[in-house]
């Protein structure tokens, strides 16, 4: 049991402050019961507190298709470097060519956009790298919609 001082923070994670001969101490003053406990019974308002429900990413429609969402753009960015990897080194006896990173300029966009003062042998890493940027952005959007709090 998670012990802990502050009533406000244990009634929103939904832990309670303890158990005391079957009652929450705390709740209902020292020594008092709830009426499933042998309490007194007819009090309003007197039942044990439910735990409030707490938004994560992985509840809610919204967060679930925002995980899927994430994770089909990890996946596309995963090809896409596969194969510009197959395309730019010849592996798996392909032909070499220049035009395997394609796939990853829609990734990547509108950060490879920035991309043209940059030095020639550093661009074609930074344009690899630029969907990582869309993946963070997409993961942190995620992150955020499964912390509000449920209307």
């Amino acid at each position: 049991m998670i012990e802990t001082h502050d009533k406000g923070l244990a009634r929103l994670l939904g832990i309670g402050t303890g158990r005391a001969a079957g009652g929450w101490r705390g709740s209902y003053g020292e020594g008092e019961q709830h009426e499933s406990a042998g309490g007194r019974p007819g009090r309003p308002g007197c039942g044990e507190p439910e735990a409030v429900r707490v938004m994560t990413p992985r509840t809610g429609r919204m967060a679930r298709i925002c995980g899927i969402v994430t994770a089909g753009f990890a996946v596309l960015y995963g090809c896409a470097l596969g194969l510009l990897a197959i395309g730019t080194f010849g592996l798996f006896g392909a032909e070499r060519d220049p035009l395997s990173g394609v796939f990853l300029v829609p990734l990547g966009l509108p950060w490879n956009l920035f991309l043209e003062n940059t030095p020639d042998a550093l661009r074609p890493w930074l344009a690899a790298a630029a969907p990582l940027l869309n993946l963070l952005i997409i993961w942190l959007a995620c992150r955020g919609l499964g912390r509000r709090a449920p209307t």
